[in-house]
């Protein structure tokens, strides 16, 4: 399995920026890594969800040789995850026995100046693509978990942003919502939480005065 493979990411920052969503349950173990699929219009797809939040990014001229549609890589450790963020990571190129990262010379040919052993988790991945919100309504909108949009700030801070802005926008009541940091390659899903209190502003605030 995975004998034949090889990936090549023009913009490996991309697998950086979505690993923060990936699972750490390993009842979920097909979720603990970074799903990365061919998309129709050419490009590979970059995907991680744990279920309550998920990132997914779009490598527009990245490339996948052998016979797989898909493939999920294990989640690094974090200095391994560092390696696709650095300042002299132009590429990564991902096989069974190895990701390299390094630059691209004038002829074309990348120059490797970093490696490690990645792993591949075999499992079939959800369909992420149904869980995209691609209808708005207009408020109230549902409660979120705040810890969950940490990791969203994580995912800009990736892809080289200094502050994070977080931009949500819901589809349906009850449904998730569709998460922005203005990137154009880049965006994240955030699943609702139930919550039971009404979101009026508080006697307190309104009659501050006395």
């Amino acid at each position: 399995m995975f004998d034949d493979l090889k990936i090549t990411l023009t913009q490996p920052e991309l697998f950086a920026a979505v690993a923060p969503c990936a699972s750490k349950e390993k009842a979920h173990y097909y979720l603990c890594g970074v799903h990365i699929c061919r998309a129709a219009a050419g490009g590979l797809y970059l995907v991680a969800t744990d279920g309550h939040r998920m990132a997914v990014g779009y490598d527009e001229h990245a490339t996948m040789e052998g016979d797989d549609e898909c493939v999920i890589v294990g989640t690094p450790t974090p200095a391994e995850l560092k390696m696709f963020t650095a300042k002299t990571t132009q590429a990564a190129v991902i096989t069974k026995t190895r990701a390299d990262f390094g630059s691209i010379s004038d002829d074309g040919f990348m120059e490797p100046c970093s490696a490690f052993l990645p792993g591949f988790i075999d499992g079939i991945y959800p369909d992420w693509g149904r869980l995209v919100p691609t209808e708005t309504y207009n408020p109230p909108v549902d409660a979120f978990n705040a810890g969950y949009l940490a990791a969203f700030e994580r995912c800009g801070k990736a892809l080289g942003k200094q502050r994070v802005h977080v931009k949500t926008r819901q589809g349906s009541p009850g449904g998730p919502a569709l998460v922005t940091i203005g990137v154009s390659n880049w965006f994240g899903v955030l699943m609702p939480a139930r919550a039971e209190w009404e979101d009026t502003v508080p006697p307190f605030a309104i009659h501050r005065e006395g």
